[in-house]
């Protein structure tokens, strides 16, 4: 199956409670909802390629703490759907950034996060990649932040693999979904070391989100 935009691939995957798409926005707003309860404050939240918001902006609904919510894509149709959500669910201090993710200077005038999300944007990562990933996300978080991110996979042993990638990278793993039967996996990992800034010096020339991989450049 085909789309013509990416609003009509929202409606047709998120809208069908039978989809994979669907079920694993379900996990990803559970993991959201569990850190929202765990950090009963005002928090500043970030989603990279965040597309219509489907995952953070219903977790949102009734939250009484004056979060600041960064929502970046560069589908301006997709933020405008999650700007009128937000509105007629009174979700306030949302702020929508037309503008590449996956450019670190994209992130310079923003305040550090909190909570960092990015899922649904990792269908074809390889492995080789995701160390440099996880270090970059230490660039966007304060020190302890967290990162909730996703990626569909037929082989469960992927989550096994890029969960220790980000172990090796310095994280700590604080939740992970992942069973043989879904065609996804959901990951929950706290920074626990500062970011290595040569190593992001060295990445500067590293490509940015294509169709086969993605990495995060200035």
């Amino acid at each position: 199956m085909t789309w013509d935009t990416w609003t009509d691939w929202h409606n047709d995957l998120y809208n069908n409670s039978q989809s994979d798409i669907y079920k694993r926005n379900e996990i990803v707003k559970d993991f959201i909802v569990e850190y929202l309860q765990e950090n009963n404050r005002d928090l500043n939240i970030i989603s990279m390629c965040s597309g219509q918001a489907r995952d953070i902006l219903p977790t949102l609904v009734g939250n009484k703490n004056n979060n600041n919510v960064y929502l970046i894509d560069t589908e301006q149709e997709c933020l405008d759907y999650a700007k009128k959500y937000a509105e007629e669910n009174n979700i306030q201090n949302v702020h929508y950034l037309n503008e590449d993710a996956t450019i670190l200077t994209t992130y310079a005038n923003l305040p550090k996060a909190d909570l960092l999300i990015f899922c649904g944007a990792m269908a074809h990562v390889h492995n080789d990649v995701i160390g440099h990933i996880a270090n970059s996300f230490k660039y966007i978080l304060k020190d302890g932040g967290e990162v909730i991110w996703s990626r569909h996979a037929y082989d469960n042993n992927y989550s096994i693999e890029f969960n220790q990638i980000y172990l090796d990278n310095g994280y700590e793993s604080i939740r992970l979904h992942s069973r043989n039967m879904d065609p996804y996996f959901v990951c929950r990992h706290k920074s626990i070391t500062p970011p290595d800034l040569d190593r992001i010096t060295e990445d500067r020339k590293s490509t940015r989100l294509n169709s086969s991989h993605i990495t995060i450049s200035y």
